[in-house]
């Protein structure tokens, strides 16, 4: 029923003219199976790519994960929904665990089932970092981060600034999307320099379970988006849709070497464009879909 959802809402899109290349779903959205189910179908719907946190690996290993896969390495003619597609997804693990403490605790309405008394860490192993990067469309380097690791510094940080990738998407489970938060702070950080283009996009789950605590202002900002060109842009999404279209553009821009020399203009940034939301049809829509929103 998932996968007829979201499979739902990119038709929606379309129909409204909104052209869709690529499906992100935040931190911890699916295990393994699930992502591959999604994977096949999206596939035949001819986007580009899927990127999603996975709650496990494809050898069943359970963790925090990050997982792409990448429709747009394939050939038009060739078959992407068999064995081959699998074998070209990208996967790695999380590398800092989430440790959550007193007020996020009470922030979240869970002091039900943790004691606020104790700090609580992520179940998950560090077995290795690594980070995944991709050539998009020949001028766009892409990469993802998991939540802590776009604030801690350890030395995938240090490969991220030498490669300056022309998009970062770091996906969270973290409350509202706001540009005070630590979230914006070290997006800003990576705008800057090395001038990268950062997404940071949340579950709505979690934002209302803090919207139901009424401790803070009610929110619907999912992701945040910054570049370098036109500063932050807080994405919220509307009370009656299920999804963000986010839509973006390249804008260029010249490059110089230490030694003066340009690229002649060869380099692009993606800048923001609009976003508007999208709803599925009320039949596709999964019936734990409206259970938890705040204002039902």
């Amino acid at each position: 029923m998932f996968v007829d959802f979201v499979r739902n809402l990119i038709q929606r899109a379309r129909a409204a003219d909104k052209q869709i290349d690529g499906v992100i779903l935040p931190e911890l959205s699916l295990d393994f199976p699930l992502f591959r189910q999604l994977a096949r179908a999206l596939a035949e719907e001819k986007v580009d790519f899927l990127i999603s946190g996975l709650s496990s690996d494809r050898d069943g290993r359970g963790g925090n994960f990050v997982a792409i896969a990448p429709f747009f390495l394939f050939e038009p003619s060739e078959e992407i929904t068999g064995p081959g597609l699998e074998q070209a997804f990208l996967i790695r693990e999380k590398h800092h665990r989430w440790k959550i403490t007193e007020p996020q605790i009470k922030a979240y309405g869970i002091d039900s089932a943790l004691s606020v008394t104790r700090n609580w860490w992520e179940h998950l192993n560090i077995l290795g970092r690594s980070l995944d990067l991709f050539v998009y469309r020949g001028g766009t380097s892409l990469t993802t981060l998991i939540c802590e690791d776009l604030a801690r510094v350890d030395p995938c940080q240090a490969v991220l600034r030498s490669v300056g990738p022309n998009l970062v998407v770091a996906l969270l489970m973290d409350g509202p999307q706001l540009e005070g938060r630590w979230p914006a702070r070290y997006a800003t950080v990576l705008a800057e320099d090395p001038g990268s283009s950062v997404l940071t996009f949340t579950s709505l789950g979690l934002i209302e379970r803090q919207n139901a605590s009424k401790a803070f202002p009610q929110s619907s900002s999912v992701a945040l988006w910054k570049d370098e060109a036109n500063g932050v842009r807080r994405l919220e999404l509307p009370r009656n849709a299920d999804a963000i279209f986010l839509a973006l553009t390249a804008d260029q821009k010249t490059e110089h070497t230490l030694d003066g020399r340009s690229d002649d203009a060869y380099s692009h940034r993606w800048v923001y464009a609009e976003h508007v939301g999208i709803a599925a049809d009320p039949q596709t829509k999964p019936s734990w879909l409206l259970s938890e929103r705040a204002d039902q």
